[in-house]
Formats: C-alpha cells, structure tokens, sequence
C-alpha cells in the first residue's frame, strides 16, 4: 500500500500535520493504543490496510459512533470525511451500503457552542487580568480579526508602519494563512503598544519555555522566532485563567466548551467592522473569502487604511469612555478640511484655467492690434 500514515495529504505541512494526526488516532483506536508513535502507527497502519473489507467497514462505523459521542458534529463530520479519503487513497472502496449506514451516524453539521458576546467593555476585564503575553495576543486578535493560528505564525518583522496613513499592519503570507492565500490584517496603535511592552519581557518567555522542555521532554528546544512563543492548546488554558479571575468564564452545557475563546476575538472584530464599514470591506479586512463577489473588489492600501482607521476607535479596548466620541468628532472634522481643501483646489484649479484662457485671448488681441 503506497499511502499508510506519513504520505498523506499533499498540503502544506501544518495540514500534512493535522491529517496524519487523524489517521494516527484512528489506527490508535483499531488497536486499542493510545500512546502509539507515529513511526509504530506506520506499521500497524499497514497491516490494517491488508485486512478484509467487512473488517475496515465495521471498524469505520464504530469509530464514527465513539467520535459522535466524543467529538462535536463539525470535527466528527471532517474526521470521517478524512478517514474514508486516506481509504479511498489506499485503493479502498467501500460499497454505497456501508457509506450510508456511515452517513446515517453522521450527526447534523451544525454550530453546537453558543459563544459570549464580546464587547469594549468585557475584554477590558480580561486583558486587566491577562500577562503581557496575553494581553499583547487578546489586543492584536480583536483589532485585527486574524485567526488564532495565524497569530501564532506571526513574526515581530512582519508587522509595518505605514506613515503615511499612519496605520499598523501585517501581511500574512501563503503558508501563514489558514485558506492557504495571503492576506494584510490591520492592528491599532494600542495593540501595538502591548506588542512592544511584550517584546520587553519576551526572552524570559523563551527561557521558561526551554527549562518545561528540558523537564518534560528531556531536551532543550531551540529560539522561536514566532511573536506569541506558545501553541494554541497553551494560548487557550491562559484564556481560560483569565476569563476566570475575571468572573467571566463559562461553558457551553452542549458542547462542554468555553464560551470565551481566541476566535470570538476574531467575531468581535468582525462585528464592529461590518457595522461601521459595510459587509464588502469588512469581509475584506478581516479576511472572508466571499468567492466570485470578490474577484470583481479590488482595494488599495490607502482605502482599506481609510477604512481601518473609521474603526479603530470602537476597537481601541483601553481608552476612556469619550475615546469614541473624541476620535469621531476629530475625524469629522479632518473631514471637512478635507472637503474643504478639495473645493479650494478646484477654485484655484478653475482660477488658473481662467486666467491662462484670458492671458491667450490678450495675446490674440495684441497680434490683432499689430
């Protein structure tokens, strides 16, 4: 067989990485191991593969029974959607009757966690019982709505300053984003400010993080040059501490999760976006792929920075209560200068045009007058 476990998926690595754990933890399940390698999953992987049809089905089936009781509809639906492609790569068919009592234990794809709404108010509590790590990841992950693995791909170099628009941004390449496109997030100042602050402290981060290695894994690990030094498991329990000291955690009684999460950062960007800018930027900033609506939306930097900045006040988490209404009227004003340049300009524009219409018709008459 051409295909057992590290073959699989011809993707990027990071999806390469998911998949395999799929299909690991299926073998995992096969033969009731659940401390199995990778390197002994390639083996026992094979010899799966050389068993008889009626086995592999009846194996498929209770394993999306254990996985519906287990997992959520959405992670169950795509786990075994995953197992019977790594079958079907392996030259494994299984007939429409197997795949139809498969599709009958599927649970109905739908959203079973209800997340907290998030407003100014209530991530100002968390972030004011959050370390600089935390703090610098909530406030860079509300202002610019990127996803939490996109963050934790993040590079202190890839964020510029844009003087002339004065804005802050990121541009995530390929390999950083989750659609596998590159995409520019915006973040404000204030953000900004607690990456700076974080970047201070950063290397005593690192160092923790060798010294758990060395304890845990019995070896040191090298210098990342990520910004948030942690995984998403370690950002989400950090969350979880927080949220509880500030008296805001909670589960979800359907799915067991907390209802506070790094993607509700990205939720809470997105509605205040869409609300101020329209649906059409809004996806655009924050990074939805709307398919063929998009193709035809072409944006510049100095408009997406327009837009970012008519935001950035309602995203601005730290600020006192007026911030809003300070940095609106500042803005409308700037406004009206504006319009008001722009009319002069043309005033002066039309000025000149009549004047040098006026200085060729007195040089026709003085010809004239020769």
């Amino acid at each position: 067989m051409s295909q057992p476990i590290s073959d699989y998926a011809e993707r990027r690595e990071k999806s390469k990485r998911a998949r395999r754990a799929i299909i690991l933890n299926y073998i995992r399940y096969i033969y009731n191991m659940p401390e199995l390698s990778l390197e002994e999953g390639e083996k026992y992987a094979i010899e799966y593969l050389q068993q008889t049809p009626e086995t592999q089905s009846a194996a498929v089936i209770n394993y999306t029974r254990v996985l519906g009781q287990t997992k959520t509809p959405g992670t169950t639906n795509n786990y075994i959607t995953l197992i019977l492609d790594w079958h079907k790569k392996n030259k494994i068919r299984f007939d429409e009757d197997i795949l139809d009592d498969i599709k009958r234990l599927l649970p109905r794809n739908f959203v079973v966690t209800e997340d907290e709404s998030l407003t100014v108010e209530k991530i100002r509590t968390i972030v004011s019982h959050s370390d600089p790590l935390l703090k610098a990841f909530i406030l860079t992950a509300c202002s610019s709505g990127a996803r939490i693995g996109e963050l934790l791909s993040l590079r202190y170099d890839d964020i510029e300053y844009f003087s002339e628009y004065d804005v802050y941004s990121f541009r995530l390449s390929r390999h950083q984003t989750k659609t596998g496109k590159p995409h520019r997030y915006f973040m404000s100042h204030e953000a900004m400010q607690s990456v700076n602050d974080f970047m201070r402290v950063r290397n005593q981060y690192l160092m923790s993080q060798k010294v758990k290695a060395t304890r845990c894994l019995h070896k040191p690990t090298g210098d990342s040059e990520v910004l948030f030094v942690l995984s998403a498991p370690a950002i989400r329990l950090k969350l979880d501490n927080a949220t509880t000291k500030a008296g805001l955690f909670s589960r979800d009684s359907e799915s067991n999760r907390s209802r506070i999460h790094p993607h509700s950062f990205r939720k809470f960007f997105d509605t205040q976006a869409k609300e101020i800018v329209g649906i059409n930027m809004g996806n655009e900033l924050v990074g939805h792929d709307e398919g063929m609506s998009k193709s035809y939306r072409r944006y510049d930097l100095r408009q997406l920075s327009e837009g970012y900045k008519r935001i950035e006040p309602h995203i601005t988490i730290q600020a006192p209560e007026d911030y809003v209404a300070i940095k609106t009227e500042i803005g409308g004003e700037v406004d009206k200068i504006r319009a008001s340049l722009a009319a002069t300009s043309l005033e002066l524009s039309d000025v000149k045009q009549r004047l040098e219409q006026t200085e060729v018709m007195l040089e026709i008459a003085l010809r004239h007058s020769k």
